[in-house]
């Protein structure tokens, strides 16, 4: 086998709370994530010289700033393999600087899919502690589906699939710097913190309307974004169960049971916001699409 191609599928934050900021810099979540059948498209094949990303959007970096590319680096570590000609090709249709982990799923993609290439049967727990170092997102899009995070994104505790429903997801023009959201989060504080336990006692007992009414997002201030507030609301006009900002920003959505309002509200968006889509839950973080 030379190549492997995976979808590595976007998520939403439910809720996303900050319990506290560690010695080492890192802080501690607890967060409620949702895999959501919104992809990248990544394909790996060995061969050439050096490692190579190739990007559907040329405005996001292709050398060692990429997360990808880590994730190349780090596999070969950890596996104890010298680095050889890899080429990893991503079609990106998840928005950058959103908060949906689209460059986190395209490191989860390359971990699984060199361990699947290189046939090192790498467990999953230990994928998922490499996923760590490269990112807070990376050890969920590993997994995916419906999921409690804690830690630094590396505890990651099974739910039962959420009922069904649909996810408007929209974006604005500018995004949100991660990084500089969680310095903003460490001066400020916040006056959004979630009730995740309420959330959660809601979801696995399939009450999506109290599911909904709890979203929350203790990074919202430190987004500091007007127009995420002013989505948001442009979102809550058709009556969602829930609407809220996902991850630092700059991404919002809201959650309908009802696939005619969700199509109205999209509808209605797409005429004032640059990114916008209809997206349904997955129980998966990745998906082999096809291996050569």
């Amino acid at each position: 086998m030379n190549q492997i191609t995976l979808k590595a599928y976007a998520k939403l934050n439910l809720t996303l709370d900050i319990i506290d900021r560690r010695a080492d810099g890192y802080h501690n979540l607890r967060m409620l994530m949702q895999s959501v059948d919104l992809f990248d498209t990544v394909t790996i094949t060995r061969g050439g010289e050096g490692i190579r990303v190739i990007l559907s959007d040329a405005e996001i970096p292709s050398d060692e700033r990429n997360t990808a590319y880590r994730a190349a680096m780090a596999f070969y570590r950890l596996a104890e393999i010298q680095p050889e000609g890899l080429t990893i090709e991503i079609e990106k249709r998840i928005p950058s600087q959103a908060g949906m982990a689209g460059g986190s799923a395209d490191a989860a993609a390359v971990l699984e899919g060199m361990n699947t290439l290189y046939k090192t049967q790498i467990s999953n727990h230990q994928l998922i502690e490499l996923g760590a170092e490269i990112g807070a997102d990376v050890p969920f899009c590993i997994v995916g589906g419906t999921k409690l995070v804690e830690g630094i994104g590396d505890l990651i505790t099974d739910l039962p699939e959420i009922d069904p429903c649909y996810f408007v997801i929209a974006k604005g023009e500018t995004g949100v710097n991660t990084g500089a959201a969680f310095r903003r989060f460490d001066e400020c504080g916040s006056s959004s913190r979630p009730d995740t336990d309420s959330v959660l006692a809601a979801l696995v007992a399939g009450d999506l309307e109290a599911a909904g009414q709890g979203f929350a997002n203790a990074l919202y201030d430190a987004a500091d974004l007007p127009e995420i507030g002013e989505v948001i609301e442009k979102i809550k006009e058709f009556d969602p169960l829930g609407a809220v900002m996902t991850g630092s920003g700059s991404a919002v959505f809201g959650m309908f049971t009802d696939l005619h309002d969700a199509k109205r509200c999209e509808k209605a968006l797409r005429k004032e916001v640059p990114f916008v889509c209809l997206a349904k839950p997955v129980d998966c973080g990745l998906e082999e699409i096809e291996s050569l």
